[in-house]
């Protein structure tokens, strides 16, 4: 399929434009299918087609669709970083001390970060979980709603699944349970908010018809690809504001880019740098906040903070312990209890183990539960170690066929109909001998789709890693095979392994793991170059 498709577009370019180097098409769509917005190759070996399909700067070759995207979400990030800070109150100081007590004390990373939220209209948080992302923007929601009652807030996700677990978080903040409530109904996908058309004629909304927003929240923005995420800007008044949450150590977005990263990287290039401008520096300290190192730093450097202490993790044990060291190319040697190492038999005892409760479970309610409590995650689709096959074998193992009750589903397309997304998984049950789907609701309570009506899916007994992404589970089940180059990468397992709240079963060889952890999936993108100027 490769090579069918490599000769068709460098049939193409010859005929249209004269590239004759099928050697350096092939290697332009190599790095575009590994997600890469740019190639490291020489723009004469692309003669006629640079200007028009492709597009050549310092950073690369790049087809010209990535290339505009990037130069349209640079402009956008730069107009707001260009709008001048907002003056704090009183009532803001008062509302950070009250929920972040230690911050008058201690340097507080949370703090910073909602300091950093209300005084720009850009503002991007990073951290690993369990940091305090969602607890940053409910609290900056809280405090913008107190200025101004009537702000019209918007959460978005790029998944489904994303979307149920940052309603859960609201639920749980500190936030009054009528404002968590009134925000969870604002939070959707971001594909349902910018109105995505199913025959892909465009959004709804853009620049010409822009989102009724005055703060939009887009959350796990290291799933969003360039594009999509240069259209969420574009779609956006002048005057709103935006704040994006993330990981930038987790697997980049399955299409182009890697926005999240970029922005980090050109505000401060090293991850740990705290340094801040003498502005943002003083704007804490007259909040009555210990501010971060001040100096001269860039403009963006002020609206991209770094959380870094979990209150889920411990950095020196269990699954925090391996997930700082894969972040750093290691692979601890120490047992821990948290995290064990299995054989893919007993790891497989536990999916059928898992399985049976599934299909044991009582009520609705009780099996969607179940469905949290643990996930079998590989990085392949395809083979015995992949998805389907192990989807197939749990599957004989219970004794199920597609559809039977007790199957726990995954989506996998947007649906506007059935108001279900790419991504939300579900379980399939029996009410009054009809089979029907069941997916947790906007309220937490399940609601039911008949099976006729539901978009494609397929079984998730065993998911990706990547369509893991958004989720949680109390236990998860890695499962890393010895596979071709390129997948097993340090921010495939760190992404697996921080799926989980409780405990990781994975089943690797020693092989296998130090090749993940050697391996990084780092993409070459122009955007840094953009925003540096």
């Amino acid at each position: 399929m490769a090579d069918a498709l490599t000769t068709l577009v460098a049939d193409h370019l010859r005929r249209r434009h004269g590239v004759t180097d099928t050697a350096a098409v092939a290697a332009l769509l190599e790095a575009v299918a590994a997600g890469h917005c740019r190639a490291d190759l020489a723009p004469n070996r692309f003669a006629g087609a640079i200007g028009t399909v492709l597009a050549a700067d310092g950073a690369g070759i790049a087809l010209g669709r990535h290339a505009r995207a990037e130069a349209r979400l640079a402009r956008r990030i730069t107009a707001l970083v260009a709008r001048p800070p907002t003056d704090l109150t009183d009532d803001d100081g008062a509302l950070v001390r009250a929920r972040f007590p230690g911050a008058a004390s201690a340097l507080d990373h949370q703090a910073v970060a909602v300091v950093a939220a209300l005084r720009h209209p850009l503002t991007v948080i990073t951290g690993g979980p369990g940091t305090g992302k969602t607890t940053v923007a409910a609290t900056v929601v809280e405090a913008l709603l107190a200025r101004q009652p009537d702000l019209a807030v918007l959460l978005a996700t790029p998944t489904g699944k994303a979307a149920a677990r940052l309603r859960e978080s609201l639920a749980t903040s500190r936030l009054p349970p009528d404002l968590a409530a009134r925000l969870a109904r604002r939070t959707a996908t971001l594909h349902r908010h910018l109105g995505v058309r199913p025959d892909g004629s465009g959004l709804r909304h853009h620049a010409g018809n822009p989102l009724a927003c005055d703060l939009l929240i887009l959350d796990e923005v290291s799933m969003i690809d360039v594009d999509m995420l240069a259209a969420a800007f574009e779609a956006l008044p002048p005057t709103a504001r935006v704040v994006l949450l993330g990981d930038r150590h987790q697997l980049a977005s399955v299409e182009a880019g890697y926005a999240l990263g970029d922005l980090a990287a050109a505000a401060r290039g090293e991850e740990y740098d705290d340094t801040v401008s003498p502005a943002f520096a003083a704007a804490c300290r007259a909040l009555g906040l210990i501010a971060p190192p001040q100096g001269t730093v860039p403009a963006l450097a002020d609206r991209v903070v770094t959380l870094r202490t979990s209150r889920r993790f411990h950095d020196d044990r269990g699954i925090g312990r391996w997930a700082r060291a894969v972040k750093g190319g290691m692979v601890p040697t120490s047992a821990e209890a948290e995290v064990r190492r299995v054989s893919v038999t007993d790891l497989l005892a536990e999916a059928e183990a898992h399985g049976r409760r599934l299909v044991q479970a009582a009520t609705p309610a009780a099996a969607l539960t179940a469905l949290t409590e643990f996930r079998l995650l590989t990085p392949i689709r395809n083979g015995r170690q992949g998805v389907i096959g192990l989807n197939r074998t749990l599957a004989t193992r219970l004794g199920l066929e597609p559809g039977d009750p007790g199957t726990p589903i995954l989506i996998t397309a947007n649906d506007a109909g059935t108001g279900l997304a790419n991504g939300d998984v579900g379980i399939i049950g029996t009410v009054d001998g009809h089979r029907q789907a069941w997916f947790p609701g906007d309220d937490g309570t399940p609601r039911a789709v008949a099976l006729r009506r539901l978009p494609p899916w397929e079984p998730a007994w065993a998911m990706t890693v990547h369509k893991s992404q958004g989720s949680e589970f109390a236990t998860v089940g890695i499962l890393l095979p010895e596979t071709e180059g390129g997948l097993l990468v340090r921010e495939l397992l760190y992404t697996a392994l921080t799926r989980a709240k409780r405990q990781v079963l994975l089943s690797a060889t020693d092989a296998v793991l130090t090749t993940c952890v050697a391996a990084t999936a780092a993409r070459r993108t122009g955007l840094v170059g953009l925003l540096r100027g």
